[in-house]
């Protein structure tokens, strides 16, 4: 709700009606019966959890999430990041071994590509791909409201499968659409998606994944870990910056009297003496 789909419609129209842990969730939903903005409380809501014991408002919930997830400055997926999350949630991956509940067409001709209940394997896969990487292919742009966390239209990929568990159930894949690989910080398309993910692991379709397993594991360079501690800095310089902008006279300011570069080689000093790498290198 607080990305901006605030009504039951409007989740179910996303994700259907087909999963009871949705249903559910919906049912027992503590402002069911309001009829102010549901978007709203769940910016409160979302606040309250993650900083409870603040006074909780929409405004000061949505400036949380954004800097938590949405802002470049403060949040960095970094190209293997973006990398992995459009790999898991691809319809090209999640499509494999499924049986389509509906039947696939070329948009262009019209073309029957897939017929409903073919069983998508390899070869069936390799026939779908180049439809799947088009940006108009089984697509819907959702426009949230504007009291949301972000207002940019949500674009999503969805496709109709059978449940392995019960061939009578239609089931939704929905694919995050086509995030360039140059985004790096989460969108609500990976949200919504992921949420889809979850839901379908109930009804035996996807895999969790091995938080032990190397596959899911990264080296970090040195330049990137220096990297974040110099982003660190920069975002500590930035708020003494403000801060003395608050305080001093527009007229008679200057640069020097705004920028202290102290935070910046404290942060970078911080990571030569005390980071782990660091350690190490002493010990050997």
């Amino acid at each position: 709700r607080a990305l901006g789909f605030g009504s039951d419609s409007d989740i179910i129209d996303i994700f259907s009606d087909q999963y009871d842990a949705l249903n559910m969730t919906l049912e027992k939903d503590v402002h069911k019966d309001m009829s102010d903005s549901r978007v709203e409380e769940a910016l409160k809501d979302v606040y309250e959890r993650l900083r409870p014991g603040e006074p909780k408002t929409a405004d000061s919930s949505r400036a949380l999430l954004v800097a938590r997830f949405f802002d470049p400055k403060r949040y960095d997926l970094a190209s293997v990041g973006r990398y992995k999350i459009n790999k898991k949630l691809s319809l090209k991956t999640r499509l494999l071994n499924q049986t389509l509940a509906e039947t696939l067409a070329d948009p262009d001709s019209g073309e029957i590509i897939a017929e409903k209940g073919t069983l998508v394997d390899k070869e069936v896969i390799s026939k779908l791909t180049p439809y799947l990487d088009r940006k108009d292919f089984k697509t819907i742009t959702y426009t949230p409201s504007g009291d949301a966390v972000l207002e940019e239209p949500v674009t999503l990929q969805k496709i109709k499968i059978e449940s392995p568990e019960n061939p009578e159930k239609t089931l939704l894949l929905i694919g995050n659409g086509h995030i360039d690989e140059d985004d790096r910080t989460v969108r609500p398309a990976d949200i919504l998606a992921g949420m889809n993910y979850f839901l379908n692991l109930q009804e035996g379709v996807g895999h969790v994944d091995d938080i032990d397993h190397l596959g899911n594991r990264r080296i970090r360079s040195v330049g990137e870990l220096l990297q974040n501690q110099f982003r660190i800095g920069l975002t500590r310089m930035e708020r003494v910056v403000r801060e003395r902008m608050s305080i001093q006279d527009a007229n008679t300011v200057t640069p020097q009297q705004l920028i202290n570069i102290r935070p910046v080689v404290a942060a970078v000093k911080e990571f030569f003496g005390s980071s782990q790498l660091s350690q190490f290198m002493d010990q050997t």
